[in-house]
């Protein structure tokens, strides 16, 4: 931990040169932020001494109905994306980018995320994945912060907005 506060903490790690086969030293550094507007703020930077593959990110999850109160498979998703990663069955992306529409991975209107989970025996995406997995492709707009998602859980009536500076979700 680098520093912390009642509002914010930043948390740093150093990814020494061959650790997990990866060239250089990675000094890692993410930033958490809880703002006077309720808002959760992510910050993520790196170094490195030579020239090494970085994605940083998160896999936070959120049940916007509240701890142990269901799953959030009713909660309305929708995203600022027209296309997805393909992946094949052990995740890896195939390459390409495909159009969500017409398939269980568009939420371009908003939706249950459980909706079209029945789909799973059916569709090699959902099958590969065991459900949702992928990379999804945002429709950017003239740079900056652009708005990616909204989730809200139909029980609590809790909405939670995503804004990113980064090309998918």
């Amino acid at each position: 931990m680098k520093s912390a506060s009642e509002t914010s903490i930043v948390l740093t790690y150093l990814s020494k040169d061959g650790e997990m086969g990866y060239p250089g030293d990675l000094n890692v550094e993410v930033a958490y932020e809880l703002t006077v507007k309720n808002e959760v703020v992510m910050k993520y930077k790196a170094t490195t001494n030579k020239a090494t593959p970085v994605n940083l990110t998160n896999h936070a999850f959120f049940n916007l109905g509240g701890e142990a109160n269901g799953t959030i498979n009713d909660h309305i998703l929708t995203l600022n994306a027209d296309k997805y990663t393909a992946v094949d069955e052990t995740l890896i992306p195939l390459g390409e980018n495909v159009t969500v529409e017409g398939t269980p991975f568009d939420f371009r209107k908003g939706k249950a995320v459980g909706k079209d989970l029945d789909q799973q025996e059916s569709n090699q995406q959902l099958i590969n994945s065991m459900g949702y997995d992928h990379n999804f492709e945002l429709n950017k707009g003239n740079g900056g912060m652009t708005f990616a998602a909204t989730v809200i859980s139909p029980k609590s009536g809790v909405k939670m907005e995503v804004f990113t500076e980064e090309p998918g979700i």
